[in-house]
């Protein structure tokens, strides 16, 4: 393997996807990796409040993540972030299902959030 050029690199299309069966929903959601700026936009939403400080409570994550991870086929996202309240409220067997698959495609670990709360 040899060193990237920057065209390389930008024309790679790495985006992956995972199609998360949910019973509790009669159905399937698809679930995408979060781009860079998408997991900045989650992990600003998750661990800071709107003037920038620091999130003590961490109300709705699951919900959160499934925002930014779960896509239509096109790969355009299902939900905005006027729908987290109504998510959270959903089934925490399903919510929970989906927020595992859009850790695990986005690298999201516990590693990730211990740091984050360090900072």
């Amino acid at each position: 393997m040899g060193f990237l050029t920057r065209d390389a690199i930008l024309k790679v299309a790495d985006a992956s996807y995972e199609d998360v069966p949910v019973p509790e929903w009669n159905g399937t959601v698809r679930i995408k990796a979060l781009s860079a700026a998408e997991r900045d936009q989650y992990e600003a939403l998750v661990f800071l409040d709107s003037k920038g400080e620091p999130v003590k409570r961490r109300e709705d994550i699951r919900a959160k993540l499934v925002i930014f991870s779960a896509v239509n086929e096109d790969g355009s996202r299902l939900f905005t972030e006027a729908d987290i309240a109504v998510l959270s409220a959903k089934s925490a067997k399903a919510m929970n299902r989906l927020w595992a698959a859009a850790s695990r495609l986005s690298g999201l670990g516990a590693d990730d959030v211990k740091e984050l709360e360090k900072n």
